[in-house]
């Protein structure tokens, strides 16, 4: 996976920031730890990427874990919704 290292213009000013930085004021400041994170937010203290197995929450800087509640699901797109099953299943009101 592809890190954005950090740049800065001068030791002052900075214009992008490593993974779990994010740019505040004309520097870097270190993220919150967010954890099952992949990605963070380079504008704000948030997660943006949750990593494999993993969703973001709606309203909370959290990764959840998918459920295990809908057989034959791949990826869920909240708490009780598929959102793709597995190869050899379709989806269909919320079954695969």
């Amino acid at each position: 996976m592809f890190k954005i290292q950090q740049l800065c213009v001068t030791e002052d000013k900075c214009t992008s920031c490593i993974n779990s930085e994010f740019l505040s004021g004309n520097g870097c400041t270190k993220s919150t730890v967010v954890p099952n994170c992949a990605t963070y937010k380079q504008d704000s203290d948030a997660c943006q990427i949750c990593e494999a197995g993993h969703y973001k929450h709606s309203s909370k800087n959290e990764c959840i874990r998918f459920p295990d509640g809908v057989a034959n699901c791949k990826e869920y797109s909240s708490q009780l919704q598929c959102k793709f099953c597995n190869e050899t299943t379709y989806l269909e009101t919320n079954t695969c």
